[in-house]
């Protein structure tokens, strides 16, 4: 089969991050930081009152892979909070939130060589579960806005992978049929799943000693233990 387009997953395939929400050490410097702002909380009561927002959005939506909105939450919670100030400045307040979250964030050292190979060859596109005031500017960090062509990030929509739904407004967008789409993650559920029920092939990223958090009983058309082996397995494709 030739394809015409590759689409990947982002976090945990193309870039390295990890995240902590509930460190203690964010949730006083968030405290300390919105006092600026006028918002007086005290750390626990920041965190606690986060996650249950966060709880309550997924619980109130009907849909069956929910997906949160976080700058829809942190607007209602400093709204909750007393906060007066102006709407636009949530955004950076969010971000200053996903900053100090952050104890690892880089591109792994297969990604660019990658993405330089196939760029010439292939439409390239993203399908993540994000929040897009996060994925663009992260994508500008590490220089790699410029290979993609379509970012489809489930913020926008509000839910998210597995769901087929994803995959498809990448295909419609994209103009490509799903037999000439491959869909590459780390996620036997949420990449493979999602990618297979969309009717794409769908290849596994299984790096040596990274083992996945959740599961699928659905078999990827092919299993890769790096990027580099991309290109090849597309040629082999062809």
């Amino acid at each position: 089969m030739h394809y015409e387009a590759v689409i990947f997953d982002l976090y945990g395939t193309l870039i390295d991050i990890h995240t902590d929400e509930r460190r203690t050490s964010l949730w006083r410097r968030m405290a300390r930081f919105l006092r600026y702002q006028g918002v007086y909380a005290e750390a626990e009561q920041l965190r606690e009152l986060f996650f249950a927002a966060v709880r309550y959005s997924q619980r109130s939506s009907p849909e069956p892979f929910p997906e949160v909105n976080l700058l829809a939450v942190w607007r209602a919670l400093l709204s909750e909070l007393g906060y007066r100030g102006a709407d636009a400045q949530v955004v950076p307040m969010v971000q200053l939130f996903r900053a100090l979250s952050m104890r690892r964030f880089s591109l792994f050292a297969d990604t660019r060589p990658c993405l330089e190979t196939l760029r010439p060859h292939y439409t390239l596109g993203v399908v993540s579960d994000a929040q897009r005031l996060f994925l663009e500017p992260e994508m500008a960090m590490l220089g790699l806005a410029h290979y993609f062509d379509t970012l489809v990030v489930s913020s926008d929509f509000g839910y998210r992978k597995p769901d087929a739904r994803l995959f498809g407004h990448m295909l419609e967008t994209l103009s490509v049929p799903p037999a000439r789409a491959l869909y590459v993650g780390d996620n036997p559920l949420r990449d493979i799943s999602g990618a297979r029920n969309a009717g794409m092939a769908a290849v596994l990223l299984q790096r040596p000693g990274v083992f996945p958090y959740e599961l699928s009983e659905t078999t990827p058309d092919a299993t890769i233990a790096s990027l580099r082996e991309l290109p090849g397995l597309l040629a082999e494709l062809r």
